[in-house]
């Protein structure tokens, strides 16, 4: 659920109550005419209780349940992440169960499509002028499927349903396995290569930022991982961020990235806080 959107009939951004309220004015004319306007994302979105008078819930929600905000999207709320998890999760089951490929994917900044205005975005990502959630088949029939938050990566790992020793996941264009995905933090990896480090962490606000987050790896030669703590705290580990930072406890951490030249870690989305998890 989103408290704001982009009006497609207004060209402006808004509240859910705003738009709700102009429904009821007749200033707006379809519930479906808004989109995300995060500019990572764009997604289209409908008003809840379109009309309804005396409405107690008025939210933006995905006008298609299988449309995700994208991992970098601003504006998503932590419940609304864990149910896009649940969602990527189960496409993604579907598509592995079909012997079919997994793309980890980027998030990427959207342009404007076919509106005039310059927040818009629609569903067609002009990067790679595929659909945001596009599902691909090649000439032989195998299915493909974007999939993007490091959640659902973590959640295909430990499932037993699913072989992690099948070469099914495709990253920076290489068909990798989950176990090759997955390495533990005390192990080294080439530098520049994307993977998902995992490991026992200590979370502290530094002394020189009280706004950062630092995640540091325990017993295990690695870099520390800053993030922005208010961001973080938005998204769907928020409740186990505050179980764990400043208490001087372990926790099992999860980041997504790379090394780079200077030795630093490199996150694969460039947002740190779209490319870590702190396991419940």
């Amino acid at each position: 659920m989103s408290e704001r959107a982009y009006s497609e009939e207004l060209n402006e951004e808004m509240s859910a109550f705003k738009a709700h309220k102009y429904s009821l004015e007749g200033k707006l004319k379809s519930a479906k005419a808004f989109h995300c306007h995060d500019p990572y994302c764009g997604i289209k979105l409908t008003c809840s209780n379109w009309a309804v008078k005396d409405a107690k819930r008025i939210y933006f929600t995905p006008s298609n349940r299988d449309d995700l905000h994208s991992i970098a999207c601003s504006t998503v709320s932590g419940d609304e992440e864990k149910r896009q998890v649940e969602v990527e999760t189960e496409q993604g089951k579907r598509t592995i169960s079909k012997n079919g490929i997994i793309a980890m994917r980027k998030a990427t900044n959207k342009s404007k499509t076919n509106h005039s205005n310059e927040h818009g975005v629609e569903d067609v990502d002009v990067v790679t002028g595929e659909r945001r959630n596009n599902v691909t088949k090649d000439k032989k029939g195998t299915e493909s499927r974007n999939v993007s938050s490091i959640k659902t990566y973590i959640n295909f790992y430990y499932d037993d349903d699913v072989d992690n020793n099948v070469c099914n996941i495709r990253v920076d264009g290489e068909l990798i396995s989950l176990n090759t995905l997955f390495v533990d933090a005390k192990e080294e990896i080439p530098v520049g290569v994307n993977r998902i480090l995992f490991g026992n962490a200590i979370v502290t606000t530094p002394v020189f930022n009280d706004k950062l987050a630092a995640f540091e790896f325990v017993d295990a030669d690695k870099p520390i991982v800053y993030t922005n703590k208010e961001m973080l705290l938005t998204r769907i580990n928020s409740k186990v961020l505050n179980q764990y930072l400043d208490k001087g406890v372990e926790c099992q951490f999860f980041f997504r990235g790379s090394i780079g030249q200077d030795g630093k870690f490199v996150s694969f989305n460039g947002k740190n806080y779209c490319d870590l998890y702190i396991m419940e």
